[in-house]
């Protein structure tokens, strides 16, 4: 039986789009038949999978003649593929892609993987949600990575309810809970708290570092770890010395042993700003590490508030503080919190995702072109 085609079509991306479109690929490839137009510097992360690959000029942010070039490039690559369904991954990719399905017919998917354009802090912000209203009945379904993003999409841009599910990313539980050896610079009479972060003003690092200045004098045997790296790096690490814990902070960069790291921490924490669903935070449960988190998007799914970790207001470093201090006072209570997070999180296998994927784009291609 012929497998049908899917054209997922990616914008300049990073580390969770990245694992998101190889994860999918690499399990259904044997269903599905898939091709990736993405830009040419980022076809690297794609060619040793099971797929075609088309180099397409999609820029990350509008730019209207890379656009059109973008989609007269994949109307080139579509008059010739007999594509069963376009698969695009955030706003900007789901752009061109919607204008392709209108002149095409073939429907459209879009996944949302965080803040729909971030709208709520762009200048653009009204551009953005009036293109998106329009855009929607250029969408056949949309899929956010949590029921909040699903709630924010329908109050912000007004998709109706019917056009949304759900589908959180999973993790490779098996490789979390897995023993391993510590990392280099763990010490057993030490304390550790970490956290896995891109260095940006939205995943909250700099509230972390504040934590960490506030708790020091509490409990002076404790290192704080960063793995992660961005915009930011200079600055935090600048921030680390004004606050007099420079000799404290451990920045690891782009870090590859994040289960040996989780596996050796006290406490991980996740003081986001924004966060969609928090990958970072499952893979912690997973591993068995005490998490706090900012009671902020997808987050106040994941963690139960006392439950299977704790949750702290966002941008409060006081509270942040005082929630990890709780936690290293009290192991026994940090223990029972990391127990129940180990059998929560096992609702976010890989495995459950691949399904629920697989079930939708059969559901999909049974309907047919866009009419």
């Amino acid at each position: 039986m012929q497998r049908a085609k899917i054209l997922i079509i990616l914008r300049p991306a990073e580390g969770g789009i990245v694992k998101h479109v190889n994860t999918i690929i690499k399990n259904l490839s044997g269903k599905f038949a898939f091709t990736v137009a993405c830009p040419q510097e980022e076809a690297k992360f794609y060619r040793h999978l099971p797929c075609q690959i088309i180099e397409v000029p999609i820029s990350g942010t509008f730019n209207l003649w890379h656009d059109l070039q973008a989609l007269s490039c994949l109307r080139r690559a579509v008059d010739g593929g007999s594509y069963a369904l376009l698969h695009a991954h955030g706003f900007k990719a789901g752009f061109v892609a919607r204008l392709l399905s209108g002149f095409t017919g073939i429907p459209c998917l879009v996944t949302i993987h965080s803040e729909f354009a971030h709208a709520k802090a762009s200048r653009m912000a009204s551009i953005y949600i009036l293109a998106e209203q329009w855009l929607a009945r250029r969408t056949k379904k949309y899929i956010t990575v949590s029921e909040w993003l699903k709630q924010d999409l329908m109050q912000k841009y007004k998709v109706q309810k019917e056009q949304v599910c759900v589908i959180s990313n999973g993790i490779e539980l098996k490789e979390f809970a897995a023993a391993q050896k510590p990392p280099s610079f763990w010490i057993p009479q030490n304390y550790y708290v970490g956290t896995v972060a891109r260095l940006a003003p939205q995943k909250g690092v700099d509230i972390f570092l504040q934590a960490a200045a506030a708790l020091l004098p509490f409990f002076p045997q404790t290192y704080f770890v960063i793995a992660g790296e961005g915009p930011l790096r200079r600055e935090l690490e600048k921030l680390a010395q004004d606050l007099g814990i420079k000799e404290r902070v451990i920045f690891l960069g782009k870090y590859h042993e994040i289960p040996a790291l989780l596996k050796c921490l006290d406490v991980f924490v996740l003081a986001s700003r924004s966060e969609a669903q928090g990958i970072a935070a499952l893979e912690a449960m997973a591993a068995g590490c005490p998490v706090i988190a900012s009671n902020v998007g997808g987050l106040k799914e994941i963690i139960k508030d006392k439950q299977n970790g704790l949750l702290f207001p966002a941008e409060n470093a006081k509270a942040l503080a005082a929630a990890i201090y709780h936690l290293l006072k009290n192991p026994k209570e940090a223990k029972r919190l990391a127990k129940q997070a180990q059998i929560d999180v096992q609702k976010y296998s890989i495995e459950r995702q691949v399904l629920q994927m697989q079930k939708l784009y059969e559901k999909m291609l049974e309907g047919g072109k866009v009419k």
